[in-house]
């Protein structure tokens, strides 16, 4: 079976200097996880309300700009990343949930990862999806 549309990583700002000339990347991924939690996505719209969906976990219940790192399967190929869907996700958004994904793998591998996303997306892709408040 083929897996149609991609994954992404909801994250909390930290995307501000990915345009810039700076080599630092941001910390997209926590280093002392080896499961990393994602959803799978099959459209725009399915993009946002997971992205939604991932605000109401919030404890301060305040919505803030969130960005959205569009992975796609090839990029997981690509690093050798396996892929769990046995957790359920936990927003309490019933299709989100179903949808949620863990990504399998160490700090270096998801630090290359980010590298090799924020490569393309300065090659002119669409990676990076930002959601303003």
């Amino acid at each position: 079976m083929v897996d149609r549309g991609y994954l992404i990583r909801v994250c909390s700002g930290g995307l501000e200097n990915w345009f810039s000339e700076k080599d630092s990347l941001p910390a997209l991924f926590r280093n002392t996880d080896t499961e990393h939690s994602t959803y799978h996505v099959e459209s725009d719209v399915d993009e946002a309300l997971a992205v939604a969906a991932h605000q109401l976990i919030k404890p301060s219940r305040t919505l803030d700009t969130q960005c959205a790192l569009r992975i796609r399967f090839s990029d997981l190929t690509e690093f050798g990343i396996p892929v769990d869907p046995r957790r359920l996700g936990q927003t309490g958004v019933a299709n989100v949930d179903h949808s949620h994904r863990d990504l399998i793998g160490d700090k270096t591998t998801m630090a290359s990862l980010t590298s090799w996303i924020r490569k393309r997306s300065l090659n002119g892709e669409d990676r990076v999806r930002r959601f303003n408040k």
